[in-house]
């Protein structure tokens, strides 16, 4: 296993998506190799749903309805955040040309998720 996606919309958890890395590669890249598989949301363990939930919120509560996804893995038994993405036409990027957005998006992001 190299990682989960977790893809949210309309403010909700709507997609699982298991992502493995082809033999001898390091990242779960399709075009790389990697393949991808449908997860069943009713499956997912509790703890990890728990521990997207106040990264979820964030996001949402500070973009009008964002479309992203949150990469998980697990680490001693804990989920970590490997990435979060999204598509740049969920969120008011007219006043941010592409890499400040980015820059002001993710800065945003770890600042909320340390004062977690």
């Amino acid at each position: 296993i190299h990682d989960l996606r977790f893809v949210y919309l309309n403010k909700q958890l709507n997609l699982c998506i298991l992502r493995q890395a082809a033999t001898g590669q390091l990242r779960a890249n399709y075009a790389q190799g990697g393949t991808f598989e449908k997860i069943p949301l009713n499956i997912i363990p509790q703890y990890i749903l728990d521990f997207l939930k106040p990264i979820a919120n964030q996001i949402i509560e500070e973009y009008s309805n964002p479309y992203f996804s949150i990469d998980i893995g697990i680490e001693n038994e804990k989920p970590v955040v490997f990435e979060l993405t999204g598509a740049k036409v969920s969120f008011p990027i007219n006043e941010w040309d592409n890499e400040s957005f980015y820059e002001h998006f993710y800065q945003h992001i770890i600042s909320k998720t340390s004062q977690a």
